[in-house]
């Protein structure tokens, strides 16, 4: 449970969930490696349409407006996790995959 504010209501409000936009992220970098770019680009499109007017990521956003909670802004190691996703997508391969690793688990 998280006490927030929301803008324009102008007071605090109990709210038990909202949007962790850069769970995304995650599913995103698997339906690449999974070999689904369909649901990868769609993941990828979702996420950047949570970015702000400067193209900062929110920890989290409102369900309702998609915009930013006021939490941590920007939340660096998700751009991080963005950039993984987008190279991944862009090169067709799952960018921070070492061979090594590739090979030994992916049997």
């Amino acid at each position: 449970m998280l006490i927030q504010s929301k803008p324009g209501l102008g007071k605090s409000f109990v709210t038990f969930a909202t949007l962790a936009a850069l769970a995304l992220l995650a599913p995103g970098v698997y339906a690449m490696a999974a070999g689904d770019e369909t649901t990868a680009a769609a993941l990828l499109q979702a996420l950047e349409g949570f970015a702000n007017e400067g193209g900062m990521f929110s920890e989290q956003v409102w369900e309702d407006t998609g915009e930013g909670t006021g939490s941590a802004t920007p939340l660096v190691w998700a751009h991080a996790e963005y950039l993984v996703l987008w190279r991944s997508w862009h090169e067709r391969a799952v960018f921070d995959l070492p061979d090594l690793v590739a090979q030994r688990y992916a049997r």
